[in-house]
């Protein structure tokens, strides 16, 4: 088969199919879920994670649709926060905000909104 034609085979990040099995049977985290792109953050929360290893599209996110959402990076992990954005922003979370890692350690505000229902 050719390659144009393939259809994109998804994967779970790490803590993804865990997320998944919560959703379907019908319940849902009661936190914010974090996705995160450092293996240190995050821990207490429901989370995902995400490094620069593969595209961010190559990763499964359905089970976080219409849930709150919220990117926690580094400055250094940048590169892939556009489309870490874009791809969350498909399955239609309740919200969706980043935190900025970087700009906390210089004092300097680190969270943005990307998306709010009811704002958009």
């Amino acid at each position: 088969m050719p390659t144009s034609t393939k259809k994109l085979l998804r994967r779970y990040p790490p803590y993804g199919r865990q997320l998944e099995k919560i959703r379907r049977t019908g319940r849902a985290p009661v936190k914010r879920i974090i996705v995160t792109t450092d293996w240190n953050i995050g821990k207490v929360f429901p989370r995902i994670v995400i490094t620069d290893e593969l595209p961010a599209s190559s990763f499964k996110f359905e089970y976080l649709a219409g849930l709150h959402v919220q990117i926690v990076f580094y400055d250094k992990d940048s590169k892939i926060l556009t489309e870490l954005i874009e791809e969350v922003l498909k399955i239609n979370p309740a919200s969706l905000t980043t935190f900025n890692m970087s700009a906390v350690e210089l004092e300097e505000p680190a969270s943005s909104i990307v998306f709010m229902e009811g704002l958009a």
